[in-house]
C-alpha cells in the first residue's frame, strides 16, 4: 500500500514519532512518504489566515496518516488549515496522532484528536485509528512504541 503521512511538526517531535512509524510501515512492505507542511506563521492561530507552503497531493495515496503537535489546546493551525484544503478523501484510510506536552491527554490530546476526526469525516476519510503521545511522560518512548506498532497494524 502507498501512504502518505502528512506532518505538521514545530519543534521535531511529531517528525520524530513519523519517522518510527514510517519505518515500521516500510517493514510491512508499504511504500511511505512523508510530507511536511510548512505555515508562513508558525505564531498564528487562526487557520483562516494561515498560508501553506503547498498543500499534498494526496492522490498516489491509498492510506493517510495526520500529525501534528497540540497548540493551545487544538489542532495546529498549520494543520488545521491543511485539511479544510484537501479535496474529498473518497473513504479513505487515515490515521491520526498528535503529541503534546500538557501533564493530562484530556488537556490537549483528546480534544485535538476528536477535532481532526471531526475535520477528516467532514472530508468524508475512513478514520481507523488515532493516538496521543504525552511528550511530559517519561515512558514516552514507550508510547511511542505501542503507538507505532498499533497504527501499523491498521494499514
Amino acid at each position: 500500500m502507498n501512504i502518505g503521512i502528512i506532518v505538521h511538526s514545530q519543534t521535531g517531535n511529531t517528525k520524530a514519532v513519523a519517522e518510527v512509524l514510517s519505518q515500521k510501515l516500510q517493514s510491512k512492505g508499504h511504500v511511505v512518504t512523508i510530507e511536511n507542511i510548512l505555515p508562513d506563521n508558525e505564531q498564528e492561530m487562526d487557520p483562516s489566515k494561515i498560508k501553506l507552503d503547498h498543500l499534498p497531493d494526496l492522490s498516489a495515496y491509498e492510506g493517510i496518516i495526520l500529525a501534528c503537535p497540540v497548540r493551545a489546546f487544538n489542532v495546529s493551525a498549520a494543520m488545521h488549515a491543511c485539511i479544510l484544503g484537501l479535496p474529498n478523501l473518497d473513504n479513505r484510510k487515515t490515521a491520526l496522532f498528535v503529541t503534546h506536552f500538557f501533564p493530562f491527554a484530556w488537556m490537549g490530546g483528546t480534544p485535538t484528536i476528536n477535532k481532526m476526526k471531526s475535520l477528516c469525516k467532514s472530508k468524508n476519510a475512513n478514520v481507523v485509528g488515532t493516538g496521543i503521545i504525552n511528550w511530559k511522560r517519561s515512558n514516552k518512548e514507550q508510547q511511542i512504541e505501542q503507538m507505532t506498532t498499533r497504527l501499523s497494524s491498521i494499514f
